[in-house]
């Protein structure tokens, strides 16, 4: 065991002195599911890092403390836990850009907990960034069917539309996200710069409808 790296990543997870497993993981999570970090896709820079620092720790913590497999350490981790930790590496590879691997973690996340609207957000977004907005829209309306609530849902669920030029369906979403999201001023400005863009697109559709009629004469 390399106890300088796993002293160092038991005082980036704010531990001190010889912790279990347990305790590492415990402290992991505690701090990773601070509200800071509940909604980690609109964070800026220096959260995203702290983000990834704490994660990184948490796993050299867990290499250096233990030769066992990944199979044998699991039995140490209550169910929660576990879907805890399978959401946080989805969301760890979703920050460092590796969506294969990202998209994997949140649908093993899926599978342990079928009512998670959150890892369906993940996997809607990878999917949107692979510009595959047919597969993108079915994530984000299954998380809204299990959060009606969820504004960052109908946020994203708009965007797609807004991508896949449904301009009417990307209106109705960004309505709902409108009475959705009083104090949350981040999605509010998104939300206002989505219709100016909406109505962008429509003008310049419109001018060109305009013109393809004039030339046919």
């Amino acid at each position: 065991m390399n106890t300088t790296f796993l002293s160092n990543s038991l005082k980036t997870l704010k531990l001190k002195g010889a912790s279990s497993i347990a305790e590492i993981t415990n402290a992991y999570l505690n701090i990773t599911g601070n509200q800071k970090f509940s909604k980690i896709f609109f964070l800026n820079e220096q959260a995203k890092e702290e983000y990834i620092k704490y994660h990184e720790a948490y796993v050299l913590a867990v290499r250096e403390f233990s030769t066992e497999s990944s199979e044998a350490v699991q039995v140490y981790y209550p169910q929660e836990d576990l879907f805890n930790i399978l959401f946080n590496q989805g969301v760890y590879h979703f920050l460092k850009e590796n969506y294969l691997k990202a998209g994997e973690k949140f649908e093993e996340a899926v599978r342990m907990d079928k009512e998670d609207s959150l890892s369906r957000i993940y996997l809607g977004l990878i999917l949107k960034k692979r510009k595959n907005y047919y597969a993108a829209e079915r994530y984000f309306l299954k998380s809204i069917e299990l959060d009606r609530e969820n504004e960052y849902a109908w946020f994203f669920l708009g965007q797609t539309y807004l991508k896949a030029k449904k301009l009417n369906k990307a209106s109705s979403a960004f309505r709902k996200t409108e009475t959705l999201s009083f104090y949350n001023n981040e999605i509010i400005a998104m939300t206002k710069d989505a219709f100016i863009e909406i109505e962008r697109i429509r003008m310049k559709m419109g001018k060109k409808s305009i013109l393809t009629r004039v030339f046919k004469k």
